[in-house]
């Protein structure tokens, strides 16, 4: 072999060993230069050792992080779910055989990796020498975040699905924050750290709001005390019911966001909150009726919501009481049913289902972390009687209410849970315990005859954190 075939092979066999060298020396601490021989090598090494990386031509930083979960769980009767049963709803309802024995009264078990999820910050410069016309943006700081799992969407599983997606804007002085991407809705107040730190994937729901929307946020504070958050929304992946099925469109016809303001006391460190906020909607139901007339009706929705955080390290309590109307979308019980029909053109009119939910949620923040939530939602009906359902002349039968758990008049939860944190690992149980009142929608639009159920949850969790 010639000596310049020799120099060239080992040239190769010491690049691939530096290849290998950097994906899997982690032991050691790595920053990436830009001119670095081996970028993509230092990327590797970079990304296993949680480093940050330096990107492309501008001096954006990022970090990578996520945790593996395995969760295994066994349901003492049959349950409403999603994600192969890992998102519990509520218990299905008593139904009995001819011999008056409750077919649902069997339990279930299984596990899932599936809310396994991973996560890039990325950190950009501070704007400078903006031109004229936005020399608003001078000063601001930049943010974004990407975040993803891997519960898919409906039935297709194992996908992985993004969770949030946003950039966010700061400005320190001033005190103003502008975000615009997808994140959880206000209402369920995880920018404060107040949801509740329940283990199971349902976070509470449907006593507690659980929702994500893209959305325009502004946020505004004063001397650290007072803070302004006004937000506008869409709907993506959580959607209102209506006479289409669960769907976004209901939303999208109205021409309108959905509009949320909040005004809360305390320091930017949350440690201390209290606060208010409001919300209002609209939807247009349908745009042509049964009998091929155009219709445009529209029923317009509100919420009001109040909450608190203290913190006593160790002890953090967190609470909140939601009032509102057509909240189905919200992760909660509510929606909206028709109240009067046109018996020549079939246009109709729309009544909003009422729903009050509470919770609170106790937590001591130690190696070895207990906690407790307990909350109560209840269905309170229309402040108008309304028409359940029509059957046509063929006989067929059509719901008029278009809701989440119509027929649930209340729901109550309780969930006691210990964590065990040995960074980067940590180990979790909890016990869900739900009970469910079922009854049946009358005109008065009340929910009546109801019989409870119950269902105990028992969860195991396992986390590795990156």
């Amino acid at each position: 072999m010639k000596f310049k075939n020799k120099i060239c092979c080992i040239l190769i066999i010491g690049y691939t060993f530096n290849c290998f060298s950097a994906i899997f020396d982690i032991a050691y601490p790595y920053t990436i230069d830009k001119k670095e021989f081996f970028p993509w090598t230092a990327f590797f090494r970079s990304l296993y050792a949680r480093k940050e990386l330096a990107l492309g031509k501008y001096p954006v930083k990022a970090e990578i992080s996520g945790y593996v979960m395995h969760e295994p769980f066994w349901d003492s009767r049959q349950v409403d779910a999603s994600v192969s049963g890992l998102q519990l709803f509520a218990p299905q309802p008593k139904e009995c055989d001819p011999r008056g024995k409750d077919i649902n009264a069997v339990g279930e078990f299984s596990m899932s990796p599936l809310e396994t999820r991973g996560r890039a910050k990325f950190y950009g410069p501070i704007i400078e020498n903006a031109p004229v016309p936005l020399k608003f943006f001078n000063g601001a700081e930049i943010f974004g975040l990407i975040e993803f799992d891997f519960i898919g969407s409906n039935e297709v599983l194992a996908r992985a699905r993004a969770r949030h997606a946003y950039m966010k804007l700061t400005w320190k002085e001033p005190e103003i924050t502008f975000w615009a991407g997808q994140y959880y809705h206000p209402i369920r107040l995880a920018h404060l750290d107040l949801d509740p730190k329940i283990i199971g994937r349902n976070r509470g729901a449907p006593v507690h709001p659980n929702v994500r929307d893209p959305q325009v946020r502004f946020t505004k504070g004063w001397k650290n005390k007072l803070n302004l958050v006004l937000t506008a929304l869409t709907q993506l992946r959580a959607r209102s019911e209506g006479p289409e099925g669960r769907s976004s469109i209901y939303l999208r016809r109205s021409m309108m966001p959905v509009f949320n303001a909040q005004l809360w006391l305390g320091p930017q460190s949350t440690k201390y909150v209290f606060g208010v906020g409001f919300d209002i909607k609209r939807l247009m139901p349908r745009l042509v009726t049964n009998k091929c007339v155009r219709t445009r009706e529209t029923i317009t929705s509100s919420a009001f919501d109040i909450y608190a955080k203290i913190t006593a390290e160790p002890l953090s309590i967190r609470t909140q009481f939601v009032w509102g109307q057509n909240t189905g979308d919200y992760g909660m019980l509510g929606g909206y049913a028709v109240k009067t029909i046109n018996p020549r053109t079939d246009e109709r009119t729309y009544a909003n289902i009422n729903v009050m939910t509470y919770w609170i949620d106790f937590n001591l923040d130690k190696k070895i972390s207990p906690g407790l939530f307990g909350g109560l939602t209840k269905n309170l009906g229309t402040s108008t009687p309304i028409i359940p359902s029509i059957t046509n002349t063929k006989g067929e039968t059509e719901s008029l209410v278009y809701a989440r758990g119509p027929d649930i008049k209340y729901m109550a939860k309780v969930n006691p849970r210990i964590r065990l944190h040995f960074r980067p690992i940590v180990f979790g149980a909890e016990i869900e315990w739900t009970r469910a009142g079922y009854g049946t929608v009358k005109p008065s639009g009340q929910i009546e005859n109801v019989v409870p159920v119950s269902n105990v949850r028992f969860i195991l969790a396992s986390y590795f954190f990156f």
